[in-house]
């Protein structure tokens, strides 16, 4: 059971019942915590859960599809998206000014193609 959480840079500083001192605490550093999803608080309106763009179709601003996103890496410099094409994979950044929508209804990514990333 988690007994406290403390934001610590970008992340948390959770106490467990469980791990009762430092060295087993230091076994657990740097992992994901799994939550059930009717446990988790859903997101604002301008948010989604990064799992959710698994599987969504890309497309470029005037509707033609680019290809479908397949992976996700959370590297130093944010967010970025694996996008499967008829020419390859493309690592795509999570920027405003490539990513342009996000529509859970219909599942697509809109992107500006004009970035030169898929050429």
């Amino acid at each position: 059971m988690v007994q406290d959480a403390t934001p610590h840079k970008g992340g948390l500083i959770v106490k467990f019942d469980a791990i009762s001192d430092r060295t087993a605490a230091e076994q657990w550093g740097q992992r994901y915590l799994l939550v059930p999803m009717d446990e988790l608080t859903p997101p604002d309106d301008n948010e989604l859960f990064m799992h959710d763009l698994l599987g969504m179709a890309v497309r470029e601003k005037n509707g033609a599809p680019i290809g479908e996103v397949t992976g996700l890496y959370e590297l130093p410099q944010g967010l970025t998206l694996e996008v499967r094409t008829a020419k390859g994979d493309v690592l795509v950044p999570y920027r405003l000014t490539i990513v342009v929508e996000v529509d859970l209804d219909t599942r697509t990514v809109i992107v500006d193609a004009e970035s030169g990333l898929f050429e």
